[in-house]
């Protein structure tokens, strides 16, 4: 069996049918991270005895996604007992350790995921941000399909990880590319959600007065769907807030909708853009 081919869903299809178990799955990603990881640089710190202990008390039947290996952006996800340390050289060497779980990743853990560990952001994703996903603390970030380019930033250790095919699914957040970026570097599903879609707490209620917005890098847009489904929702003190969807969205992007007409720019005030990349729009 390929796992690391499988999209998220695709995995817990195979785990809840008993065709794999999660302990598998996880070994899986371990290996495959172990294998790629020196190269590309994605992952920054590993839990992986921690994901074994968790993938074998899991109960695959619990959520849509229980089972699945993902990985956790080392900014603005904050997981109790884990270290954070923001692509900074100090906080590599006294890293911010949370006492519990933010709102995300509360949510995409009770969605049952599984995180096998952190990847690596541009120093407090900014600076060379979104240009690429480096520092001095962790080193580069490399482009899975090819070493020599860049993830992007500043979601890009993520990114990377997806492309690689470690793990179907990472978690990452988006100010004013961050996560649109390296998907597109990557070739990714990644969008930025609505302000208050998904909740910034309890700890960053105002982040950027809500304009960066926490969310996920997949291969696939149902795996996106699916995690959008869990995350999304108010908590108590959010400062914003959404509509609630009406019907899940992994339930939407099954059913046929409108003609829709998009728009797209040819001007960037950045500088010009390359013809090839007109000709393939």
């Amino acid at each position: 069996m390929t796992i690391g081919k499988w999209d998220g869903l695709e995995t817990a299809a195979h785990l809840k049918a008993g065709e794999v178990s999660a302990v598998e799955v996880i070994d899986a990603a371990i290996e495959r991270c172990e294998q790629i990881n020196p190269e590309i640089n994605a992952f920054i710190w590993t839990c992986f005895e921690k994901a074994r202990e968790e993938a074998a008390r899991c109960d695959v039947n619990a959520g849509a996604l229980s089972g699945v290996p993902y990985a956790i952006k080392d900014l603005g996800g904050s997981a109790a007992g884990e270290p954070t340390s923001l692509g900074n050289r100090f906080f590599k060497q006294k890293p911010i350790v949370s006492p519990i779980d933010d709102n995300v990743i509360a949510r995409l853990r009770s969605s049952g995921l599984v995180s096998i560990g952190r990847t690596n952001v541009p120093e407090f994703a900014s600076g060379n941000c979104p240009g690429a996903s480096e520092n001095e603390a962790f080193g580069d970030t490399r482009n899975p399909w090819n070493p020599a380019h860049t993830p992007m930033g500043s979601s890009g250790g993520s990114a990377a990880a997806v492309a690689a095919g470690i793990v179907p699914i990472a978690h990452g957040n988006d100010g004013g590319g961050s996560i649109r970026l390296p998907a597109n570097a990557n070739g990714l599903v990644g969008f930025k959600v609505s302000r208050g879609r998904i909740s910034l707490g309890p700890a960053g209620g105002h982040l950027a007065e809500g304009t960066a917005t926490e969310g996920v890098v997949t291969r696939t847009v149902r795996d996106t769907a699916a995690c959008l489904d869990a995350l999304a929702g108010f908590e108590p003190g959010d400062p914003y807030s959404c509509f609630a969807f009406e019907t899940p969205l992994l339930e939407t992007i099954e059913t046929k909708g409108q003609r829709l007409k998009i728009g797209f720019c040819r001007v960037n005030e950045l500088g010009p853009i390359h013809p090839d990349t007109v000709d393939v729009v």
